[in-house]
């Protein structure tokens, strides 16, 4: 069996996916006690910069992208993070030119899917979770991220019209990647830097609320200083700014996604537990 796979999808840029990704992630596997892994679908590879993963990294997702011998494996490109429990299969920005090579069809016949058949069990041993940061497009890779997932979650600027621009195309683009096969569950609508004193912030919830119930978030990012701090630290909330009202919110929306997935929390005073260096050692060295 599969652990939950959640692409954090918009084509647009600035909505905080790579944020959400990160901070989602090391919360859930904080609140778990458990391995999560971030994969990065973004040329521009900021979760792992966020995370103090070294630039031009390889081999990375390309190399599995691009596989066709079963030389590169997903477990051979994740790395441990600085994180507890927090892995990642890092990009750079060669990931870039993997779209024209996804289109070669003598090579790549599904090339649709090719992210779908790299996530296998083997590769996703005692892994509790899966986030998949994705670049601010609708091309190959977000479509690939979309046939690999089963769940998403669409992270929105609250503060700004723009990030509303083009929602109807991603559902169009979510629901032409469902199959009987392959179902994708909205997992939830996210508005971000969201000021509850700012009249166009309060606007842009009840909106949200309006067209999509239950599928969005009760949870809301606010708007902070943190997040740029803790992106200058290349370190997430939890470690740099764990005060803060931004980590404050990014822990109550993994309590919220936990509930939604069913997922069991672990026992109070395990949560917060540094990874013991046996279980770093084991669960590394089933992915290198």
């Amino acid at each position: 069996m599969l652990p939950p796979i959640i692409g954090v999808v918009l084509q647009k840029g600035g909505v905080s996916k790579t944020i959400t990704s990160v901070n989602l992630a090391d919360c859930v596997a904080r609140r778990l006690g458990k391995s999560c892994l971030i994969i990065d679908m973004d040329p521009q590879g900021n979760a792992g910069k966020l995370l103090g993963i070294p630039r031009n990294v390889t081999p990375s997702i390309r190399e599995v992208l691009l596989d066709t011998k079963n030389e590169f494996p997903l477990q051979k490109v994740i790395r441990p993070t600085s994180v507890p429990r927090l892995y990642i299969a890092p990009s750079n920005i060669n990931l870039a030119s993997a779209e024209s090579h996804l289109r070669i069809p003598e090579l790549f016949p599904h090339p649709l899917k090719q992210l779908r058949r790299k996530l296998t069990e083997e590769a996703l041993r005692d892994i509790a979770l899966v986030m998949i940061d994705t670049p601010p497009s609708l091309g190959l890779l977000t479509v690939n991220v979309l046939h690999a997932c089963n769940h998403v979650i669409m992270p929105m600027d609250s503060g700004s019209d723009f990030s509303f621009d083009g929602l109807d195309d991603m559902l169009d683009v979510i629901r032409a990647a469902t199959s009987e096969d392959h179902a994708i569950n909205i997992l939830g609508v996210l508005l971000v830097k969201h000021d509850r004193r700012q009249t166009l912030c309060q606007s842009a919830h009840q909106a949200t609320v309006t067209k999509f119930g239950p599928d969005a978030f009760e949870t809301t990012i606010a708007s902070s200083s943190a997040v740029k701090k803790s992106e200058m630290a290349r370190q997430t909330l939890m470690q740099c700014e764990r005060k803060s009202s931004a980590a404050r919110d990014y822990m109550h929306l993994a309590d919220e996604v936990i509930r939604r997935l069913k997922l069991t929390p672990a026992p109070a005073g395990v949560t917060e537990a540094p990874v013991a260096a046996e279980e770093l050692a084991s669960v590394g060295a089933g992915h290198e």
